[in-house]
């Protein structure tokens, strides 16, 4: 096995780890809008953290309209020390698969020494 093909296999449990745990959002709070652009409040589900709220601005699509209570994707733009929430409109919330993820899969760990 050459070393691409190491890249690729620890890449593919990395997305697996990722894939278990939840990262999603609800829409709590919906404010002004300015042109296309709509201020909202997110309830923030990532992974195993409390929930959070954040507030948010985010060009809303033609066609979408975002309700209070609605289940949304997001990810993480960060830039200038900030970050921004930004919604995924066309793709589906992640809710996880609530089974731990197992980074090294169990036919690996004999090769791994336990440490000292």
């Amino acid at each position: 096995m050459g070393l691409f093909d190491h890249l690729k296999q620890v890449r593919s449990w990395a997305d697996a780890a990722a894939q278990s745990m939840p990262q999603w959002a609800r829409i709590v709070g919906i404010g002004g809008r300015i042109g296309s652009f709509t201020s909202i409040d997110l309830e923030i589900h990532f992974m195993d953290e409390p929930p959070r709220v954040v507030s948010t601005t985010v060009l809303v699509p033609r066609g979408v309209t975002p309700q209070v209570g609605q289940h949304v994707a997001y990810k993480v733009v960060t830039g200038d020390n900030h970050d921004h929430y930004a919604i995924e409109w066309d793709k589906p919330p992640q809710y996880g698969t609530g089974v731990r993820p197992t980074v090294v899969p169990e036919h690996l760990r004999h090769r791994i020494r336990p440490p000292e």
